[in-house]
């Protein structure tokens, strides 16, 4: 598939109407009056770096546990994709993103020095430089911890947000040789969660909580007047894999803002920074942006010889003022509102302090941090007058661009206090479908990382017959609601069966589905649908389904999933419309074995295969799940109601003891897993084996024998 992208990075800033006052912030450039504390963490030890990429969704994004997010280094690091979207279609967007964190310490009255500790700054931190400023520690366990909320992933935890959480901590104090880095004491826990439905698979979001710790002799410093910043520098086109080349000297940094009003009515603002690829074709016919952004001429001057539809941007869903308000700060602001300052410039190391150049040291950083600035994108914007004008232009000359969106002033942070921000770094095919995005990206974080959900599984019941197999379940999916919208948009119930119980080998066996309620109405919350003629059949209170004819003495698993309606724009408003949901088979999968029914006549008890042969690869037939030893097993059919099953070697010795309750297995008969009581695989061999019946109706005791061949 050929992709023609006009790619772009942007920084989405979601807040309340700010004051954007322009203020000059006290800072010194001397280093050296403290004597610098270091937890000296890295010692004679290397830091236990690590790195891992999320690729659940459709956007793939590397992040670090040492301060930045990307992969700008295919030579030192592994061949990750940086910030990959659409998924494997080799199309970059970032080369890195990361924290800047930024304050006046003090030690004393007459001591104070202006700090700032950085992910990264994009022309002095890389990967491998002396110049980075935030480690990991030591110890091997130092790496990213993984978790997910699905259940059949290895790394399944309850307390997981998403489908695929990386969690780094990380430190600004190590002494790292050559590096004329000085620390503030701070740590960093990295929180990043990405998922996979339609509505959240082109976002990744980043919860970033700083911490002033202090050093490892239980000194710290209070850092005063405080700044948190995310710097963005984006190089947009083809990734390494390609035979392209120079995606970073034809980009442009632009702004965009847009106000809506969520499920609720409550009204949200979008404030957009961007870097666009300014490769020329794509953006005159785009109807989605204002014309004139890419009256450039001259191909072989801007184009890296790619150019696509596509945008990508990093944005901040929750600033450090909402993050408190949750409960995840315990800092306060300085005055009465938070600032927030949005800066670009293109790269250049000269050193001087002109906003169109790089901050050079940590005194010109923090000056670009504090400078309560919003950049309009020419020489004559960087003023107060011309803001109005300027709201929704950018950049008209291409180059190597990056921006730093910030925020303050905060009250002194002392030991132990902390401050957050959580970020979304997001993709879209278009203007309209990012602006999309990004609501989806600010409503799922303000609702705890909770987006639209699937009605619950019903309960569900399986009662095994001779050669069939009764499906019972409730109605308790119907009543079930929607945390977005808060309506019960319940639509209808699909039940599975599978061989084996392995996710992709279930198979659909029925479908009923309400209709709509034609008193259904958004604003008056009433249920979306109602049952007509395709109502499941009821038995004894439940809904009812007979699977007929299936195979005594097979496993079986089965599933009744619900899924809903889904929504579009009038719930919603512009452009959120979400797919219908529809809740896992793996949420009541239940395993079942029919079987004739209970035997009045204990001489008919009989166990299969017998002799059970290793080398058969009974999976292939779906009498067994898997290829391990746990998988194996044999079945004793004929069952009475209750009854113990001993199994023992031709010594006699007692190996297994089973016992079966045909009200509780809701079935005939019993299997044996080939493992003896410490749940060791037996032995090939011939093994004897004894049903005592517990049944008054079916009194007595069969004994036979089992030839295992492994």
């Amino acid at each position: 598939m050929t992709y023609k992208l006009i790619g772009v990075i942007v920084l989405i800033t979601i807040l309340l109407t700010l004051p954007l006052s322009a203020r000059n912030a006290p800072y010194t450039t001397g280093k050296g009056i403290f004597s610098w504390k270091f937890n000296n963490r890295v010692g004679g030890d290397a830091p236990t770096t690590d790195y891992q990429y999320h690729d659940v969704g459709n956007i793939w994004l590397t992040v670090t546990n040492w301060g930045f997010v990307g992969n700008p280094d295919k030579n030192s690091m592994p061949y990750y994709p940086s910030c990959e979207y659409p998924a494997n279609s080799d199309l970059e967007y970032l080369f890195q993103s990361g924290l800047w964190i930024g304050s006046i310490v003090k030690e004393a009255a007459s001591k104070r020095e202006t700090l700032v500790s950085t992910g990264l700054d994009g022309w002095l931190n890389s990967s491998n430089s002396d110049y980075q400023e935030f480690y990991p520690g030591t110890d091997p366990g130092d790496t990213i911890k993984i978790k997910s909320t699905r259940q059949s992933s290895e790394f399944y935890d309850s307390t997981a947000i998403s489908e695929q959480d990386f969690i780094a901590e990380y430190f600004d104090d190590q002494d790292i040789s050559g590096a004329e880095h000085q620390p503030q004491g701070v740590k960093v826990i990295q929180s990043s969660y990405a998922w996979s439905y339609s509505f959240n698979d082109d976002f990744v979001l980043v919860h970033f909580e700083i911490m002033n710790e202090g050093f490892q002799d239980g000194s710290s410093f209070v850092l005063t007047k405080g700044w948190l910043g995310l710097y963005v520098d984006a190089d947009t086109g083809p990734n390494w894999n390609t035979n392209y080349n120079g995606p970073a000297q034809d980009d442009v940094a632009g702004f965009w803002q847009e106000e809506y009003n969520d499920a609720y009515g409550n009204k949200k603002v979008l404030k957009l920074g961007l870097i666009q690829d300014a490769d020329p074709g794509g953006g005159a016919n785009d109807p989605n942006w204002p014309k004139g952004y890419w009256e450039y001429t001259g191909e072989s001057q801007y184009n890296d010889g790619w150019h696509t539809t596509t945008l990508i941007s990093a944005f901040v869903v929750g600033n450090p003022l909402e993050e408190k308000n949750k409960g995840n700060g315990t800092v306060g602001l300085k005055g009465d509102s938070l600032v927030t300052c949005w800066n670009w410039w293109i790269s250049d190391s000269s050193g001087a302090a002109n906003n169109d150049e790089s901050p050079m040291g940590d005194g010109e950083k923090y000056r670009r941090l504090s400078n309560g600035q919003n950049d309009f994108f020419d020489e004559g914007s960087k003023t107060e007058e011309g803001k109005e004008k300027w709201s929704n232009e950018k950049q008209m000359v291409p180059d190597d661009t990056r921006f730093l969106i910030s925020y303050g002033e905060f009250n002194d942070i002392k030991k132990g206090d902390k401050l957050a921000i959580t970020v979304a770094v997001i993709c879209g095919l278009n203007r309209l479908h990012l602006v999309e995005n990004a609501k989806w990206a600010k409503d799922i974080y303000d609702n705890n990382y909770i987006g639209p959900q699937p009605p619950k599984a019903p309960g569900l019941a399986l009662n095994g017959g001779n050669k069939k197999v009764e499906i019972f379940w409730d109605n308790s999916s119907e009543s079930s609601k929607d945390p977005i919208t808060n309506i019960a948009d319940f639509k209808g119930y699909r039940v599975w069966r599978s061989r084996t119980g392995l996710l992709t080998d279930f198979q659909l066996l029925a479908t009923y589905q309400m209709e709509m309620n034609t008193e259904y109405t958004y604003q008056n919350k009433k249920n979306k649908g109602k049952w007509g003629t395709n109502k499941p059949p009821m038995k004894d209170g439940k809904y009812y389904l007979v699977d007929q004819p299936v195979l005594n003495g097979f496993q079986y698993y089965y599933s009744v999933t619900a899924y809903d309606w889904g929504y579009g724009d009038e719930n919603l408003g512009e452009n959120q419309s979400v797919d219908p949901l529809e809740c896992s088979v793996t949420e009541n999968a239940t395993a079942v074995v029919p079987g004739n029914e209970h035997t009045t006549a204990i001489e008919d008890v009989y166990v299969f295969p017998n002799p059970y042969r290793a080398d058969l690869k009974y999976r292939n037939d779906g009498f067994e799940a898997e290829y391990t030893e746990y998988g194996r097993r044999v079945v004793f059919c004929n069952l009475p109601k209750k009854c113990i099953i001993r199994i023992f070697t031709l010594s006699g010795e007692l190996i297994r003891k089973i016992k079966h309750d045909e009200v509780l297995a809701k079935n005939t008969v019993a299997q044996w897993d080939l493992m003896n009581m410490n749940k060791i695989a037996v032995s090939s061999g011939i093994y004897l084996w004894a049903v005592e019946s517990l049944s008054s109706d079916t009194p007595g005791k069969k004994v036979g024998k089992i030839v295992i061949i492994r």
